[in-house]
């Protein structure tokens, strides 16, 4: 019923006491896009699976998956019939006992991509991994001084004269697709917190929304990844990256810049990825002179940090409606993408004239 595609699981990230783990998106429309995240408690792990699929009749179905390893929680807002016991079997052979919830809108004769596997390797991969020493503290380098500002114009000439690639944000998307805080906002899981605040937030959702009411909550936001059609923005962006053959970069697990007509890569906190192979690539960030960022509120990837690690005189540019930035920024073009880089595009064409 589906055109599969295989979505290899990429490396646990590891985030102060939480641990997460996504497995990415295949940016076609009518195959498949899901994360899976887990939370280390008091009383066990706890792994968070949502996924979305379109058939070919272009009917959404919906997957929600929940592995609890270890004490199951009290007054789980769970139904009985969607609760099942399975054994996760670690690399040092020890054994664990799982208690898997899995609700989803699939119909006879079709499969839930990705199968409830996936969840349960995922829980085993976290399970084998040592517990942090210490949380990572995301630093705000530029909270407390103000970003030397520059024009649309002083854009374009840098574009002119420099290796420029573009980097790009939930914000670029937030027009038609929910943004990442919406998205913790729905499900609860905030994935820089504790386990067991996030444990506890989750299940204080499932319990205020009601199980259907959570389920159809997430069904309906995941549909717009699929039916959202690119922005001014995304086309601007296009424009702009095959008037010097510019790379893009993202964060964006939408496929809104392929939906434009730009192959864009990537950006996990391990590495750099094709977004359609899903296999790492080698991005020589070396050879960039300015790294511009679009709709980007906070260096959550450490993609900047680790590439002005490798390349001192980089520079960054934030295209952003605010100031505020969690990460290394060195100049700001101060607001809306979407009207701010149609004019880039427009003064980039005086520069060539």
């Amino acid at each position: 019923m589906f055109r599969r595609v295989a979505l290899p699981l990429l490396p646990v990230e590891v985030g102060g006491f939480t641990r997460t783990a996504d497995y990415g998106v295949v940016p076609i429309p009518k195959t498949g896009i899901g994360s899976t995240q887990g939370s280390l408690t008091e009383n066990g792990l706890m792994i968070l699976h949502h996924s979305c699929a379109q058939t070919p009749s272009g009917a959404f179905r919906t997957s929600i998956a929940f592995v609890f390893v270890g004490t199951l929680p009290k007054n789980l807002p769970f139904r009985p019939d969607c609760l099942r016991k399975t054994t996760l079997t670690l690399p040092d052979g020890r054994c664990e006992t799982a208690t898997i919830y899995h609700r989803h809108n699939f119909v006879d004769g079709e499969t839930c991509p990705p199968d409830i596997e996936t969840v349960v390797r995922t829980a085993t991969e976290i399970l084998t991994e040592p517990p942090p020493t210490k949380p990572h503290v995301l630093k705000r380098s530029n909270e407390r001084q103000p970003l030397p500002e520059i024009s649309t114009s002083a854009l374009a000439e840098m574009m002119q004269t420099k290796r420029v690639v573009f980097y790009t944000g939930s914000g670029l998307s937030a027009p038609v697709i929910p943004t990442l805080k919406q998205w913790q906002n729905t499900l609860g899981f905030q994935t820089k917190l504790p386990g067991d605040v996030t444990l506890k937030a989750v299940l204080g959702k499932m319990h205020s929304l009601g199980e259907d009411g959570y389920f159809e909550a997430v069904d309906r936001m995941q549909q717009f990844i699929f039916t959202a059609e690119p922005t001014a923005g995304h086309r601007a962006i296009k424009a702009l990256a095959d008037r010097a053959r510019r790379h893009v970069l993202t964060e964006n697990l939408d496929s809104l810049h392929e939906k434009s007509g730009v192959s864009a890569l990537r950006v996990f906190p391990n590495g750099v990825y094709d977004k359609v192979s899903r296999k790492p690539v080698s991005y020589d960030i070396g050879k960039v002179d300015v790294v511009i960022c679009v709709g980007l509120s906070a260096d959550y990837s450490r993609f900047l940090q680790d590439a002005r690690r490798t390349n001192p005189n980089i520079k960054f540019v934030s295209i952003n409606p605010s100031t505020e930035f969690g990460g290394p920024m060195d100049f700001h073009l101060k607001g809306d993408a979407q009207t701010l880089l149609p004019t880039l595009v427009d003064a980039l064409a005086r520069e060539h004239d």
